[in-house]
């Protein structure tokens, strides 16, 4: 979420715009052709529709958590937006702290999420993303403490004063300011740390109310899965993907095989399945 991050050790005109961040619990199984993805601004793997007891924020989950946080995120546009409303409708204002007109001003509609094949993308551990567009993000709706910029200096509409895991940040406010995004599929075979491809195919692309809310019954035919050791499509890598899987599936023939150093960034004993399955309510709160 920091400027100085994403420009300090970079040459300008000579560094690639795109950075793969791959963190110590992560791991690629196959060959990363960057051509595959170079148009997107952002590449990770999928997230949840709804919260759960190893991931409880957005406690609302992602389908509402996201619209709801860009729009709490727009408070300076709005405060400024209401002034211009009362001095339209001859209320006097004078002895209101005056709001200059925001250099830039955004729209505060979310785009459509959690339905059609768009799904909630940004897992941070392993993902590829522009430069470009995250300094984009950072200049247009800086974090008021970690920004690096100074958000007095300038009339903001969109200021973040939450306390937010970065891949969440970027991963709100890259679709409101219309970035390209791959598909929840294309994301899906990038990476995994709690969906795979089926389960993603089957929550965002199979939605019968197609209002974000139906999960298809997905939490029951995951567990079945993971008891059959079904075979799963692998993705091109993992990010810490024992906290939300089985060991009987991540250490089984099927993906072993097909991604062979998974086994040695973690041991058995590291998995949270159990904790995951027993007291977490997939559908989380987000009803």
């Amino acid at each position: 979420m920091n400027v100085n991050y994403w420009t300090d050790e970079f040459v300008h005109n000579v560094d690639s715009d795109f950075v793969l961040v791959i963190q110590d619990d992560a791991v690629l199984c196959q060959y990363l052709d960057m051509t595959r993805w170079n148009q997107y601004a952002y590449v990770g793997s999928v997230w949840p529709k709804k919260s759960n007891v190893l991931m409880p924020h957005p406690l609302e989950g992602m389908c509402r958590g996201m619209p709801a946080r860009w729009n709490s995120w727009l408070v300076p546009q709005m405060r400024w937006e209401k002034q211009q409303q009362q001095m339209k409708d001859g209320v006097d204002v004078s002895k209101e702290k005056f709001r200059p007109r925001p250099t830039k001003l955004l729209d505060p509609t979310f785009p459509p999420i959690c339905r059609d094949g768009i799904a909630p993308i940004g897992n941070g551990g392993l993902s590829l993303r522009s430069r470009k567009w995250l300094l984009e993000v950072i200049h247009t709706c800086p974090h008021f403490k970690y920004s690096g910029i100074d958000t007095t200096a300038q009339p903001l509409a969109c200021k973040v004063i939450d306390t937010i895991n970065e891949d969440f940040y970027f991963g709100t406010i890259l679709p409101a300011l219309g970035a390209p995004l791959p598909n929840a599929l294309d994301a899906a075979h990038f990476s995994v740390e709690m969906l795979w491809p089926e389960d993603v195919s089957l929550l965002y692309y199979h939605d019968k109310n197609n209002n974000g809310d139906d999960d298809n019954g997905f939490e029951e035919q995951r567990k079945q899965r993971h008891e059959a050791r079904d075979p799963v499509t692998i993705p091109i890598g993992f990010h810490k993907p024992w906290w939300y899987n089985s060991n009987e599936l991540l250490l089984g023939t099927d993906v072993s095989s097909q991604c062979k150093f998974l086994k040695y960034i973690f041991k058995p004993e590291d998995s949270r399945w159990r904790e995951f399955i027993q007291e977490a309510d997939w559908a989380g709160v987000g009803k």
